[in-house]
Formats: C-alpha cells, structure tokens, sequence
C-alpha cells in the first residue's frame, strides 16, 4: 500500500507540472555550436605525411591528409613519385582565390579516369586548403591551393558571396534555400565559429557551400599549407591574362611568366629542433 501511495503522488505532481508547464519541441531549442578550429589547423604532428612543392619562386609544404581523402592524397604523392608534375606550371593564378598547377586540361589520374570527390571530411577550403581539381564528374590530379586573405576584395563574384555570407553568420539558425530549391541550414554545413574564420582569415567559403554559391557540387580538399604561403601570394598576384579577356588564344587567369612547379617531394614532418 505504501507503494501504491508513492505511485498516487508521483502521478499528481507530474500532473500539476504538466498543466503548468509548456511542452517544448525540441526543434525549438538553440544549442549553439562549441568554438573549436578547423581539423587542418591543429598542430601538425611528427611523422605526418607532407609533401613539398618546389616552386621557380620558393617551396610550398602542404600537410596531407590520407585519413581523410585516401584516394586523393594516393594519387598526388603517387604522381609526385612518378615525375608527373616535374617541369609543369601553375598555369592559373587568381589573386584573392586559387592557384592551380599541374597539365592544363589533363584529367588523367594514376587510375586512368576521374575518381569520386571525398567531401564527408573536416577538412574545408580556408586560406591554404589544397584540394583536387575537379567537376561534377569526380576529381584529377590537378591541384589548387587556396589564397584569398580577404573576404571583401573587389572581384565582383566574391562581391556577390560576401554579403549573403555575412548574412549566414548573422542568422545561423535561418533555413535557406538552395539553388536546387533544397533547404538546408549554415548548422548542417561547417559550424557557426569556422564561418567568421572566413571572414577572419581568409578562404573560399563558396567552395564549401556550392549550390549557395556558384559551384555546383564541392571539391576534395586533401592539403593544408603549413609553410610557403608568402610564395602562394606571390604566385597569385603575378601579371596573367586577366579574369575576363583571353590574350591571343591563352587562356584565361594564365601567367604571362612562367611559374614553374620544378618537383614535388614526400617525406614526414620533423618539427625544426631549437
């Protein structure tokens, strides 16, 4: 009997609160992202793979990242260790973008055709993502390295992406709709904080949110620079053929000069002893 008592009561007070309190829809409740960084901003550590891109202006080490896009970094060092990208050029420079090396127009891969993108990964396009040229149809061997420092530089596309970007920062729990009509939320891409490090640091956040933008579908970011970005700048804000003229049958963004990626290495990262 006492139980039974115990049970009574019990059913009273959850009673008495239910009429009093407000059943709450879980939708509803804002949990708001814990600040962290980005996975390829964390301390490089001893004995990850890296890769350096010896350059007619300087060195680039990207840190790689086969953990999460086997397939591309596979392809990379395997084309590295194969002589492929010996002698070639950086045949696009963007400034406030990309550059991007390797055989323009080549879209052969150590697998002879295209491999999928690898895009479920935390690894996104900040300043110095190094990711694997590519199109709906999958990824190259081809590569970029992200430059752009300035989410306002004057480049009428990024014009275009930075004021709904800011937007987005503004309204992180605000549904949009794509340019399929699908509607998705900033929560569902990279979380809240890393969208000011665009803004912050840099990068190519329409690369990340490619139906917002202008991209039709993300690219494999595999890379991070962890040393020679100076030589990324310096390589984006050589003299090319402009954004919007093609000069006597080159294309478009090319050098004017040639900048030559003279080899690639491989090796593990050894922290520099004091």
């Amino acid at each position: 009997m006492k139980y039974i008592g115990l049970i009574i009561l019990l059913t009273l007070l959850l009673a008495g609160c239910q009429s009093t309190t407000p059943a709450y829809i879980a939708d509803d409740i804002v949990h708001e992202p814990e600040p962290e960084r980005f996975t390829q901003l964390e301390p490089t550590q001893p004995g990850e793979p890296i890769a350096t891109v010896h350059t007619s202006k300087g060195d680039i080490v990207i840190r790689l990242f086969p953990q999460y896009a086997p397939m591309a970094v596979e392809n990379f060092t395997t084309m590295a260790e194969r002589g492929r990208f010996d002698g070639v050029l950086f045949y696009r420079a963007v400034p406030q973008f990309v550059i991007q090396g390797g055989i323009h127009g080549d879209r052969t891969t150590i697998w002879s055709s295209q491999f999928g993108p690898e895009i479920d990964t935390p690894l996104y396009h900040i300043r110095g993502a190094v990711g694997a040229a590519g199109d709906a149809a999958g990824s190259v061997s081809n590569f970029y390295i992200v430059q752009n420092n300035d989410m306002d530089y004057g480049f009428d596309y990024e014009n275009r992406m930075s004021g709904p970007f800011r937007e987005m920062i503004a309204n992180p729990h605000h549904s949009w709709i794509d340019n399929y009509g699908i509607p998705w939320s900033p929560q569902e891409r990279p979380p809240v904080p890393f969208l000011q490090h665009y803004l912050d640091y840099g990068g190519m956040w329409r690369l990340d949110y490619p139906s917002f933008g202008v991209m039709p579908q993300r690219l494999t970011v595999f890379g991070q620079v962890i040393y020679g970005m100076a030589v990324v700048d310096a390589i984006a804000n050589v003299e090319t053929t402009g954004p919007e003229e093609v000069q006597g049958g080159i294309p478009l963004n090319t050098p004017l000069v040639d900048i030559v990626i003279l080899t690639i290495t491989l090796g593990e990262y050894a922290p520099a002893t004091p």
